[in-house]
């Protein structure tokens, strides 16, 4: 089975190295239960330390940093188009195309910063770019070159969106939350453990999903 964590990383960031640079590649579009079809990523409430601070030598440019993970967080957050769905698009094309706007952000970003680079931002890329993978895997039945993911020609004969799509989306989400916590509000307030930058209890929660491609965190 081939590594679509190897091949994006390949493909999109020339080879830069991240911890667990891996994961398998969901060929196999699953259809998506209810409950995991609609991942939502609503912030749980766990215990945090009150003096809890922002690892300031994880990420330098701070201030630039600060104004990416904004406007990262204004894209994330944004409701889903309603001509999208009018066409009969669903919400992981939705994703999709907030994916590639989430790269183009990081991607401007990571190319002004001093090193080291942002871990976390890395891996916001890589999941954008995971899910710009996953969602060719659904219409490349149809034009293996990849012109249908962009085309649209054929909404109706996608393959339903993989679990792989949905996870990856809500990890990227989280990460931004993360971080949105860690630089605006002194890491004190609920999060998801998935930064470098606040130290994250779930880093190899996420570093599993992305060496292997599965979930092995709470519903």
């Amino acid at each position: 089975m081939q590594n679509i964590y190897k091949y994006v990383a390949a493909s999109v960031l020339s080879g830069a190295v991240l911890a667990g640079c891996s994961a398998e590649e969901a060929s196999e579009t699953i259809k998506t239960e209810e409950s995991a079809a609609s991942v939502e990523v609503k912030s749980k409430s766990v215990d945090t330390n009150p003096e809890a601070k922002a690892n300031e030598v994880v990420m330098n440019n701070r201030e630039d940093a600060v104004k990416v993970v904004a406007s990262l967080k204004r894209i994330l957050d944004e409701p889903m188009d309603p001509t999208l769905e009018e066409k009969g698009f669903d919400k992981e094309y939705d994703w999709y195309l907030k994916s590639k706007l989430v790269s183009n952000e990081v991607d401007r970003f990571l190319a002004r910063q001093d090193e080291p680079k942002s871990s976390d931002l890395r891996n916001v890329r890589m999941l954008a770019g995971m899910i710009g993978h996953l969602q060719y895997v659904r219409t490349a039945h149809i034009d293996d070159t990849g012109g249908e993911t962009e085309a649209q020609t054929a909404v109706e004969d996608w393959k339903p969106a993989s679990l792989g799509l949905n996870y990856s989306y809500m990890y990227m989400k989280r990460i931004v939350h993360d971080l949105d916590i860690a630089l605006n509000h002194d890491g004190q307030g609920d999060t998801y453990g998935v930064t470098y930058l606040l130290k994250g209890e779930k880093l190899d929660e996420l570093k599993s999903f992305m060496n292997g491609g599965e979930y092995v965190g709470d519903e």
